[in-house]
């Protein structure tokens, strides 16, 4: 059979490969340890030696680990076509990582190649494909066959004129979590294909339902880059913002099975700490915003507030840099408007930035005009301006600029507040500007003052940092990919944007997954607006951004899609259309006890009938934090080694695991127990919700995101267990035990 020789020819080829590569392992290794000995004894001028050395070394063992990998797999697909340009046939293998032979010579093509988005989004006959420089190449594709290959077993394929490529997946889908690992290269569809090989420079913002595998793009996309554009990128320009260290770990996991190593990974209040880093006090801590639902929360992660912080900023500009010509007896030294031309020239730059530069301005001219005076007179009249433009300017520190504005904002608002309600024609927009008691800006201000930070006080300071005292904009990230980015507030991306001007962003998330109702996004459109200014301009077509939908879910059966589909209709917010894929499933559970001991008897026979299934990992998922640590501490849950752990992966059906900071990785069934809130971006072979009653879940549009995010972590299997009476959002659900 073709095929079967096919796959045993590059069998025989990869194990060629191998055989050299480790040969040339133990030279490189040799060679690299008697050069690093050599430099630690103190020949320094071995250095550089060192580090070309060093490179090899990785290039090496990244050879190794491509090629071993392709002996599991060797490849996924095959494309026939003809480049009608050329007039030349050609017949390409593609897989996840590209082959070759005789160091030269490619046997399998790596599908990040150009031309191997031919068999993600080509159909027979007339079609084209696009090269990395945007060049459209027009093929005639004779065949598109996607195989099923278990090592060095074919165990069948498909052609596309018989079975699309979501049957392979479906397939796959199928089978629980740990076999899925690692097929997503061979299942990537259309519409991920498309913004995986969008233009590097082009921003974008992902909104894709729960299951549609907006991580598994990101980080695609990372690995697409990186392999066309290695001339334009270094990996270490490329950051990743997570909303936990659970989701940025899964991430870090799998980049190198994608041939991408030393990216930067920050949780979102990390990066701001990382920026204004310099300017912090020596003691100060960062506190989580997760669980705050407060009127300070709500106003300091709107775009009001952080537009405020601007026109503050504008405002004392104005008061503490002189405008006025510079004129001392008969000499005129600068022209009001030479300083407001300059200042307008330099708008984007900081306060002390500006007055510095006015001040050396002002030197540099005093010196021009005074050219023939006597030196001594010459040196007095610099001496006398030397300040000039910094005179009304009182140094502070940042925490001090940041408790000033939020001074003057309390009084603004107070202020407001008094004059609205004087006025009987007062708007209703004035009259409820002021949303906070006094209590609670003492609160804030007192805290502030403290050193205790939250995510939106730094962003805040971030922005404050720009304004006042950095010499530019932050350039160091030329991509960055935003996760789970509706859980934070337009004020935030705001502060990003305007401190990171030329960065390309990637923003993914679920609006309908937002579990911070009251600070984060419930919609697009602001974001969109800012991060995305450009979208209608149709002359700057190479940096227009671009709002996608991803509405396919890959990750549950059609009875949990079902399940969940149910509890957005009940809600009153803007939703995006589910498809899920065609898999079917058992029914959602709904188990109602009388009692506690009686729910934990439930939980505890549910864990032992999805171990029997074979279900590798199962989730408990609670409403909080103290509800997760009783349900542990009565069912102690734990792994089957006796361990705790979590094996969990992201919104995608990619491979890799990860573990908190109180769990270990381990091999086998685990059984971890989470609160809700943590459980973002995660998905599990089975959830059980524990005890979703009226008490825990209001009939609200707050919960009802909550209770989204829960139930669409299940892959296989999802079963709720209560008492008392089943809240109105899951009530009318489609289930049965």
């Amino acid at each position: 059979m073709l095929e079967q020789k096919k796959l045993d020819e590059f069998l025989q080829v990869i194990n060629e490969n191998l055989k050299e590569l480790r040969e040339k392992k133990k030279e490189v290794d040799q060679e690299n340890k008697e050069l690093y000995d050599a430099y630690m004894e103190g020949d320094v001028e071995l250095y550089s030696s060192l580090m070309v050395s060093s490179t090899m070394q990785d290039h090496v063992n990244h050879s190794i680990t491509a090629n071993e990998s392709a002996l599991e797999k060797t490849h996924f697909g095959r494309i026939d076509y003809l480049d009608q340009e050329k007039g030349e046939q050609y017949r390409l293998y593609i897989g996840k990582h590209g082959i070759t032979k005789n160091a030269t010579d490619i046997v399998i093509m790596d599908w990040r190649a150009a031309a191997a988005s031919i068999y993600y989004e080509g159909t027979t006959g007339e079609c084209s494909y696009r090269t990395p420089q945007g060049k459209m190449i027009p093929i005639r594709l004779d065949l598109k066959r996607t195989f099923d290959i278990d090592g060095p077993v074919l165990k069948g394929f498909y052609d596309s004129d018989t079975a699309a490529n979501d049957e392979l997946l479906i397939k796959y889908l199928a089978k629980n979590k740990d076999v899925v690992l690692g097929e997503i290269v061979a299942t990537i569809q259309q519409e991920q294909n498309t913004i995986i090989r969008e233009r590097p420079n082009r921003s974008m913002i992902i909104q894709g339902v729960a299951g549609s595998g907006k991580t598994t793009v990101a980080v695609h996309r990372i690995s697409y880059i990186l392999y066309n554009f290695s001339d334009r990128y270094d990996p270490s320009e490329i950051c990743i913002i997570g909303s936990n260290d659970i989701l940025l770990n899964y991430i870090a996991s799998g980049l190198p099975s994608l041939d991408v190593y030393n990216t930067k990974q920050y949780r979102m209040e990390k990066l701001f700490e990382y920026l204004i880093g310099a300017y912090l006090p020596k003691k100060y801590e960062i506190i989580p915003t997760l669980v705050q639902e407060s009127s300070e929360l709500r106003l300091k992660s709107s775009l009001a507030f952080v537009q405020t912080i601007e026109r503050w900023t504008r405002d004392e500009e104005s008061r503490i840099i002189p405008t006025e010509e510079v004129r001392d007896k008969s000499y005129t030294f600068l022209s009001q408007e030479s300083i407001d031309q300059y200042c307008r020239y330099f708008d984007d730059r900081s306060v002390v930035s500006k007055m510095e530069n006015l001040n050396t301005r002002l030197a540099a001219a005093i010196k021009l005009e005074m050219d023939g005076e006597d030196a001594n007179v010459r040196k007095e009249m610099l001496k006398k301006y030397k300040k000039h433009f910094s005179k009304n300017y009182k140094k502070r520190s940042l925490v001090q600029l940041y408790l000033d504005f939020l001074f003057s904002l309390e009084e603004h608002l107070a202020n407001t507040t008094e004059n609205a309600n004087a006025t009987e024609d007062a708007n209703e927009n004035s009259t409820n500007t002021n949303i906070m008691s006094s209590t609670t800006w003492s609160e804030w201000k007192k805290r502030v003052k403290k050193g205790f930070f939250d995510c939106y006080d730094l962003a805040a300071m971030a922005l404050l940092a720009h304004g006042w005292l950095d010499e530019g904009d932050d350039d160091e990230f030329a991509q960055m990919y935003i996760d789970e980015a509706q859980d934070y507030g337009v004020a935030v991306y705001y502060v990003i944007k305007k401190r990171m001007p030329k960065t390309a962003f990637m923003i993914m998330g679920d609006v309908s997954q937002n579990i911070n109702y009251d600070s984060g996004m419930n919609d697009w459109e602001e974001l969109r607006q800012i991060m995305l200014p450009d979208s209608k301009d149709p002359s700057n077509e190479g940096l227009r951004g671009r709002f996608y939908t991803l509405c396919k879910s890959y990750r549950n059966t059609i009875e949990i899609s079902n399940f969940a589909a149910q509890i957005l209709d009940r809600s009153r917010f803007k939703t995006y259309p589910i498809e899920p894929i065609v898999r079917h499933g058992s029914p959602v559970g709904i188990w109602k006890e009388n009692d506690e001991t009686a729910m934990t008897m439930r939980v505890q026979a549910l864990i032992e009938q999805l171990k029997k299934e074979d279900y590798k990992t199962i989730a408990l998922i609670c409403r909080d934090e103290d509800e997760a640590a009783r349900l542990k501490a009565l069912t102690n849950c734990v792994s089957d080694t006796g361990n705790e752990a979590v094996d969990c992966t992201t919104d995608s059906v990619t491979d890799g695991a990860i573990a908190d900071t109180s769990a270990d990785i381990i091999a086998g069934i685990t059984v971890t127990v989470l609160p809700l809130a943590l459980t973002k971006g995660l998905e599990f072979d089975a959830v059980i919700l524990y005890n979703p009653n009226e008490e825990c879940y209001a009939d609200s549009e707050r919960d009802a995101k909550l209770l989204y995010v829960a139930v669409t972590r299940a892959l296989h299997e999802l079963h709720i267990v209560y008492t008392g009476e089943l809240c109105k959002l899951l009530s009318d659900c489609p289930t049965q035990p």
